[in-house]
């Protein structure tokens, strides 16, 4: 008896080559993404575990735990609240002024210079993000602005701080440090929130004969104007917790008094006060924040029942009610919009040494690169050792940024873990981005005998504490009937977190991985300060920028190094997430 054989191709097939495979389904002629064979998984983990440790083993520090009461003995001074300040004295007059009232005067100038930079910086990302969505404008001006902004974002910020420092004195160099960088920062927020939103209602009315620009404010502002909200809060918090790093860089506020108070032990008596006030005003602004969001911006809508009326009646009824919640935000607007144009007049306008503005620029263009080779071993001379060096800092601290973040959110979520263990994790995480990072590095300091070691480790945890942060918010967010059926069929929390939780948000946990490597990457610039000059191109920077010392075309050339390496790192992020959102 013979057997009929089915010889029909099958429909999915398997399409592979040395490195990548996908499936094909011939059916409906659709095609997956490539896929690396799992094989290289392994070696692709070690030569990054590699590649992580040599990068620690070249920067690592020994731990002197003799010195262990140096560390004690500052924070037992930090703790004692001394009220007397002789940042504008001297202990040897024994003149001093009331603490507890400068630390006021000057938080009240760090916020008020801090609320208008924001809100100034604001308006304009608005503005340069809107005229840059090619979707709705001409391309060539969207592209040409994208080109430019992406061009300002990847200069160092230590560049634009020394530029503005070096013009303005006093309030007016804060608040232009405030306004610069809130709207570069919120311009790529707004510009990828953008790009990202689905555009069906839109295109739906442009094929109903409605202008581009009355579309843009009818269908997708009103989707992204929360976001908008929320992030230029967030955008605020980030300029006050600012502060003592832009004090180290020479900028007025109160960042002064902190880093004054941190930068020798005998003054360490002296920080208490101004650390306690700055950090009470970002907790109640986290507060506020939550409060804002929960009852303004994300409040729900309330629903109005028909009565005994017509339909007519009932609209009519409805017409008249007032939106309570766009009435305050458009008070808090106006009230925004007042206090920034009263600071920005009453701020008086001290412009100095502008020989040293025309020469910047006018050797912006014109970088010195005689002395640079690939191949010297001078590590000044040398642009690749130069990128190099700065990478091994954030590789290092990404990775450990990354592993901090994992546990962070492992303990944070609400999802995962019993409340009260939610509870202490999250306050720890709120503590821990409250502190400034300057303080951590002149507490712990004299324990290390590498401050780079020392200066990683802080970078990573601030930035991990507000991965987690981010991260946890979307966590929250996930299907919580998966997470019970899981629970039910005899997982554990930690089962779910690896199989369930960090799948479900791998996109994000990538995107925010790549967009804080940039950021650790500027760290490694800005933070020379701390570094005791071991992290070469912002201390190269800065030295020949120095007008005691002042080469500006060599300076520039470290400038055009530090930039196309940011850039080169923008492109990379921008090329990855195009491929993991398809």
């Amino acid at each position: 008896m013979g057997i009929r054989q089915n010889h029909k191709k099958p429909f999915l097939v398997r399409e592979s080559n040395f490195f990548k495979y996908r499936y094909i389904n011939r059916i409906t002629n659709t095609k997956t993404s490539w896929k690396f064979h799992k094989i290289y998984f392994h070696p692709l983990i070690f030569l990054v575990l590699l590649l992580v440790g040599w990068c620690f083993y070249n920067q690592a520090s020994f731990i002197n735990v003799d010195n262990f009461y140096q560390v004690a003995k500052k924070l037992a001074l930090l703790f004692s609240f001394e009220n007397k300040n002789f940042l504008d004295t001297s202990y040897i007059s024994n003149e001093y002024t009331n603490l507890f009232l400068d630390t006021l005067r000057l938080l009240w100038i760090t916020i008020k210079l801090a609320l208008t930079g924001t809100f100034i910086g604001f308006i304009l990302a608005i503005i340069t993000s809107f005229l840059s969505f090619k979707k709705v404008n001409n391309k060539f001006l969207s592209y040409l602005i994208s080109i430019v902004i992406l061009i300002l974002r990847s200069t160092p910020e230590l560049i634009f701080i020394t530029l503005i420092t070096s013009t303005f004195r006093n309030d007016l160099s804060l608040l232009l440090v405030y306004i610069w960088f809130t709207w570069l920062w919120l311009h790529k927020y707004y510009i990828d929130m953008l790009n990202s939103f689905d555009l069906q209602p839109y295109y739906v009315s442009i094929n109903q004969g409605n202008s581009k620009f009355k579309v843009f404010f009818k269908e997708i502002y009103p989707r992204i104007k929360n976001r908008v909200i929320a992030l230029f809060i967030f955008s605020f918090e980030a300029n006050i917790r600012w502060a003592s790093i832009l004090a180290a860089l020479n900028l007025p506020g109160i960042g002064r008094l902190i880093v004054y108070g941190s930068e020798n032990t005998a003054q360490f008596n002296q920080l208490g006060i101004p650390l306690l006030v700055l950090m009470s005003f970002i907790l109640v602004l986290e507060l506020l924040n939550y409060l804002f969001k929960k009852y303004l911006v994300e409040a729900r809508s309330k629903v109005y029942k028909q009565k005994n009326e017509t339909k007519l009646e009932y609209y009519t009824r409805l017409s008249k009610k007032l939106n309570v919640n766009k009435i305050i935000i458009s008070l808090i607007f106006i009230s925004l919009t007042i206090i920034s144009i009263i600071t920005f007049i009453n701020i008086p306008i001290y412009i100095f040494n502008l020989d040293y503005v025309k020469s910047f620029f006018n050797n912006l263009l014109n970088p010195n690169f005689a002395s640079f080779s690939i191949f010297n071993k001078h590590i000044e001379n040398n642009p690749i050792l130069l990128i190099w060096n700065s990478l091994q800092f954030t590789i290092v601290a990404m990775f450990i940024c990354i592993i901090i973040a994992i546990i962070g959110i492992r303990l944070q979520s609400i999802r995962l873990n019993n409340l009260f263990i939610v509870i202490i994790c999250r306050s720890l995480n709120v503590l821990i981005r409250l502190i400034p990072t300057i303080i951590y590095f002149y507490v712990f300091h004299p324990i290390f005998s590498n401050v780079l070691t020392l200066v990683i480790i802080v970078v990573s945890l601030h930035q991990a504490s507000s991965k987690a942060k981010q991260l946890v918010e979307v966590v929250d967010n996930l299907n919580i009937q998966i997470i019970n059926n899981l629970k039910i069929q005899g997982y554990s929390n930690n089962q779910i977190f690896l199989k369930y939780v960090l799948p479900a948000i791998k996109i994000e946990f990538i995107s925010l991985s790549i967009f804080y490597f940039e950021l650790i990457f500027r760290a490694s610039i800005t933070y020379y300060i701390l570094s005791s000059d071991k992290l070469y191109i912002g201390y190269l920077i800065t030295k020949y920028l120095d007008t005691k010392a002042f080469y500006p075309r060599l300076a520039m050339s470290y400038v055009w190094i530090g930039t196309f390496a940011i850039l080169t790192i923008n492109l990379i992020a921008r090329y990855i997430n195009k491929k993991i959102r398809k």
